[in-house]
């Protein structure tokens, strides 16, 4: 997929694209005028890239200015400069020493680290194994974790689904704080730590198996299949350009798309089966299958541009930004517990 993507990538005009097998550097004093993609086994960023920033890699390192979003999927990823837009980041180990992030955090890993220097202007919402937080929180902090420490300041609420919670000095919640835990013990707050508000926390039933979203290997399997179908995407929107603006419709023109793609989803398959049994069907009916297995994955990449055009309410930015938002969306609205394989179904129709 990464060679296909190669060929391609020349195509996507209005990005710059730098693909590299050992290292990627934007150094400091240079500085890019647009979104930049970059894939390598190690990317730097140590200038300032006016757009957004999109780095798929082993390493990333960003101690220079990203004036736009950071899109980020790695082994080891840090964020020690300036993002004036959101992070998002899915890594087995993520750091944002030193990190300045101007609007938003959502931070998928192991490990998860801030340190006192870190400032976020906006809501941190964070999924990892252990988590230690320190620096400032401009609104609202949300933490799933196994282990969730809080030496920082968070500006209003901050809510811990986690096994246990601990607040070090001088920690300090300017709102309530709401803590999910199997035990009321399960919070430590240290002498100098504190919560201006209520403290409030609710006891899961510890009988209750443990939640695959506590679990680093289920983030770590997420960043692969976005970036998986972030690859693909991108190869069969530039084969297909008019799927880049495929439009859902909405009363009559939705239920007969929807009845369109029932029917594909399971008469197709009960076609194939009746073609093979006749033996000059078989290479047909295994054509069939495999193509219908394409359709069912490749459905939810188009309906992907469709809702981050929506979601970023414009149709001036490129497809590959839009794709990304939607795969973002999607693969968030698939994974919501009890409704997510339903709603797996539906989009895929």
């Amino acid at each position: 997929s990464v060679a296909l993507f190669v060929m391609v990538a020349p195509s996507l005009h209005a990005f710059e694209i730098r693909r590299s097998d050992e290292f990627i550097n934007v150094a400091a004093g240079e500085t890019i005028n647009d979104t930049l993609i970059a894939m390598s086994d190690s990317v730097a960023v140590d200038g300032t890239v006016n757009g957004d920033l999109i780095a798929l890699a082993r390493r990333v390192v960003v101690r220079g200015v990203v004036n736009g979003n950071l899109l980020t999927a790695a082994e080891s990823v840090s964020v020690e400069g300036r993002v004036t837009g959101n992070v998002l980041g899915f890594a087995r180990s993520l750091d944002f020493a030193d990190g300045q992030i101007g609007r938003n955090v959502y931070g998928f890993a192991r490990d998860l680290s801030t340190n006192g220097a870190t400032d976020v202007d906006g809501n941190a919402a964070v999924f990892a194994q252990e988590a230690e937080l320190e620096g400032q929180v401009g609104i609202d902090l949300i933490g799933f974790a196994q282990e969730l420490e809080l030496t920082g300041n968070v500006a209003r609420n901050f809510t811990a689904f986690a096994e246990n919670v601990t607040l070090l000095a001088p920690a300090r919640v300017n709102g309530d704080l709401t803590a999910y835990l199997p035990r009321e013990d399960a919070l430590r707050t240290a002498p100098g730590a504190t919560v201006v508000g209520t403290t409030d926390i609710r006891v899961v039933e510890p009988e209750r198996p443990r939640s695959r979203y506590l679990s680093g290997e289920f983030y770590m399997l997420q960043a692969v299949r976005l970036g998986a179908a972030f690859v693909a995407g991108l190869i069969f929107l530039w084969l297909f350009p008019a799927l880049r603006n495929v439009s859902v419709g909405g009363g009559i023109e939705a239920l007969k798309t929807g009845g369109i793609g029932l029917l594909a989803v399971f008469a197709l398959p009960i076609l194939g089966v009746i073609i093979a049994l006749t033996i000059v069907g078989i290479p047909v009916a295994l054509m069939g299958f495999a193509l219908w297995l394409a359709g069912i994955y490749l459905a939810k990449i188009v309906i992907a541009v469709f809702l981050g055009r929506v979601l970023l309410e414009t149709s001036g930015r490129h497809y590959a930004v839009m794709l990304l938002a939607g795969l973002v969306a999607v693969l968030i609205a698939v994974n919501i517990p009890f409704v997510g394989g339903l709603i797996n179904l539906l989009l895929t129709i």
